[in-house]
């Protein structure tokens, strides 16, 4: 592989699809539970269920981790070097294709883990493409212990989603 000289990514496209059933990381039995909630009382459910999923999105957003299964595939117009898969674990292969749907000669690329994450290394003036299937990770209790804490601050204090998830996120060590 040619040495690279520079840095350049542009275009990132990113579609995920959840595997079927959704197994959230927090029920809504243990957000009860922790907000002290009688559980025969049902008349927050969607609220709470909204603010499950919703929070575990947040957090997979901004750590670049899965916690649940899900199909990712992931595109880049033109890349040059490096980038971070988004949505780890990988459970299985990844399959790598240029835009037109070729898959890759392994020769042209590799697979590196860095910090925990992987990356693809490489050069693709044209453009890549990268299918794959996500697992929840392996460390979850202190991302439900966060999620908990979030709905609290959310629901039960009323601060915004934004607040809530800064004055929480310190939780998510993992």
């Amino acid at each position: 592989m040619a040495e690279i000289t520079e840095r350049i990514t542009q275009g990132l496209s990113v579609q995920r699809t959840n595997v079927e059933p959704v197994t959230e990381p927090v029920t809504l039995s243990d957000i009860k539970d922790y907000i002290s909630m009688d559980d025969s009382l049902s008349i927050h459910d969607g609220v709470l269920n909204s603010l499950i999923t919703g929070f575990r999105i947040l957090i997979e957003d901004k750590l670049g981790i899965s916690l649940i299964a899900r199909n990712v595939v992931v595109s880049w117009r033109m890349l040059y070097d490096f980038e971070r898969l988004p949505y780890q674990p990988i459970n299985g292969d990844v399959i790598v294709t240029d835009l037109d749907e070729v898959v890759l000669d392994s020769e042209d690329y590799y697979l590196r883990g860095v910090g925990g994450f992987l990356e693809i290394v490489g050069d693709f003036p044209n453009g890549i493409t990268l299918a794959y299937l996500t697992k929840p990770v392996d460390k979850i209790e202190p991302i439900q212990e966060a999620i908990k804490a979030m709905i609290y601050s959310r629901f039960i204090e009323r601060k915004s989603i934004q607040m809530a998830f800064l004055e929480n996120a310190s939780l998510l060590s993992i």
